[in-house]
């Protein structure tokens, strides 16, 4: 009977040290990047990854073109071009507005972006009629550099960022550079 005591004592105090740890591991998990509560924090997380919606706005420079090719084009060291990709198919954004700086940052070291979404989207952005509009963003952007792409909308220039944006690259440059197809 003793033994008995012993060995359910034992079971609950091992239950309750299980129990402890694993609270305060969930209680941790809205930190920096954890997906609880707080900016950035929209959709939760899974496999500590934020997803949180990404909206950013540019204009396409060109499509059937490289990274390589428009930054011969304009400054070299801009920062400010991004190749997209999807499938065979590619295509050269020169961003503008983002609302979440320092992630685009950390996501987008190379300066490329595959895109996952709807084909009427991606028609819709690559558009030869549409090079050179201001067009705005919205869509998931992932860890891995990829982005799943949710809406595509031209607009006619006059929408200013929000609260949290970086405004950058003002100036595309003369009119007919760095367009091609």
């Amino acid at each position: 009977m003793a033994s008995r005591n012993k060995m359910l004592r034992s079971s609950g105090l091992g239950i309750l040290l299980v129990t402890a740890l694993s609270t305060s591991a969930l209680g941790q998990a809205g930190g920096v990047g954890g997906g609880g509560l707080g900016p950035g924090a929209a959709g939760g997380s899974v496999g500590g990854e934020t997803r949180s919606i990404t909206q950013f706005s540019g204009r396409m420079l060109c499509t059937n073109c490289s990274l390589e090719e428009m930054q011969a084009k304009q400054a070299a060291e801009d920062k400010t071009l991004y190749e997209l990709t999807r499938e065979q198919e590619r295509a050269v954004l020169k961003l503008e507005t983002v609302n979440n700086a320092q992630r685009w940052d950390d996501i987008n070291l190379s300066q490329r972006l595959q895109v996952r979404g709807e084909d009427e989207l991606w028609q819709k952005l690559t558009a030869a009629g549409n090079l050179r509009k201001p067009v705005a963003l919205t869509g998931i952007l992932r860890p891995t550099g990829t982005l799943d792409l949710s809406s595509v909308t031209f607009t006619d220039g006059t929408s200013r960022p929000g609260e949290g944006v970086r405004q950058e690259g003002v100036g595309l440059g003369p009119e007919g550079e760095a367009s091609g197809r």
